[in-house]
């Protein structure tokens, strides 16, 4: 016997589910998830077969084979649409515990695989972000390709393989995004500071030698999760018992400049403008002015004055402020010219 459509898994206290789900949009395509139970706007926060929908409902199953891995599959079995990637044991189960993770243990309890270290689109609280990569492929939250289309999607969100406190997004291969460097506290928002109870965040270090991150709630609450949507954003989202909806305690990028690289080279975003926009250094005028008014400010700036090479140049101080790593690179090769 297995899950099939129509029946769901639900974890202890009530908060989770598992079970079958076709997005609005669709009238064929199903999938198999996990979502909010005890909230009436239906959430998902994972999905198994995000790119092998399920096309025939009535031979879908999910369950435990005679080799004891969990596996979906349809048409008699005869087709197999996902399957957890475990070390196969004798008389293993799945589980739904209340934290909305899903595993699979072998006889004697021990975790043989979980939907927490294999991510759709959401982190939920209590699930380990991997923030180094030493011995394990980069860890990645990737977005749905729509709002009501769960299967791969152009962005993903992660940390930054060379500053691994740092979080990307991408589009494609493409960096997209980038917050700010932690640097062992929780950045200043207005947002985060009216969560209440208290949010936190940890890093730690896990058995594999690799450090790992959660957040969460101090009353241990798992109605606040964090996502990357298929526009690119990140949210972080509150569930507000009053409106039955999320409300959003902190979206990322707040604005359009601060997209990664956006303001071009030599050009920064002044996020202290009442309407943050693009400007130039000191010592810099746009290199397309006529484009720059237009708001296209990707060709950037360039030097008012040609560079006086045997002269002491430095850094300019532009705190709380992100420089494009291109930045870096032309900043070298405006002194190797000199050489």
């Amino acid at each position: 016997m297995g899950l099939t459509p129509g029946k769901t898994l639900t974890s202890d206290q009530g908060s989770f589910a598992l079970g079958f789900f076709t997005p609005s949009n669709s009238t064929k395509n199903m999938y198999v998830g996990i979502w909010f139970n005890d909230i009436p706007l239906h959430t998902v926060v994972w999905v198994a077969n995000r790119d092998n929908p399920i096309t025939d409902a009535s031979s879908a199953v999910l369950s435990m084979t005679n080799s004891s891995s969990l596996v979906l599959s349809q048409t008699n079995g005869r087709h197999i649409l996902w399957m957890a990637n475990t070390i196969t044991g004798s008389n293993s189960s799945a589980k739904l515990l209340n934290s909305g993770n899903l595993v699979v243990l072998s006889s004697d309890g021990a975790m043989l695989w979980q939907s927490f270290k294999n991510p759709s689109d959401v982190v939920l609280p209590g699930m380990p972000m991997r923030t180094t990569h030493k011995t394990h492929p980069p860890w990645r939250m990737i977005s749905w390709k729509g709002p009501e289309d769960p299967s791969t999607g152009r962005f993903s969100g992660g940390n930054d393989l060379d500053t691994p406190l740092q979080f990307f997004v991408w589009d494609g291969s493409v960096p997209y995004f980038r917050a700010t460097v932690w640097n062992g506290y929780v950045s200043s928002n207005v947002g985060l500071q009216t969560v209440s109870p208290l949010m936190y965040l940890t890093v730690n270090k896990g058995t594999d030698g690799e450090a790992y991150a959660t957040f969460g709630l101090s009353d241990g609450s798992s109605r606040i999760i964090y996502k990357v949507d298929y526009s690119g954003k990140t949210m972080l989202l509150r569930w507000n018992t009053s409106l039955t909806d999320w409300t959003a305690v902190e979206q990322l990028p707040a604005y359009q400049c601060n997209l990664y690289g956006y303001c071009g080279a030599y050009g920064y975003c002044d996020n202290t403008e009442a309407t943050p926009t693009c400007k130039c250094l000191d010592g810099f005028d746009p290199s397309n002015k006529t484009e720059w008014v237009r708001g296209n400010f990707s060709h950037g700036c360039r030097r008012k004055e040609e560079l006086q090479c045997g002269g002491e140049d430095s850094f300019l101080t532009l705190p709380a402020m992100k420089v494009p790593d291109k930045f870096v690179r032309l900043w070298n090769k405006s002194y190797d010219d000199c050489a």
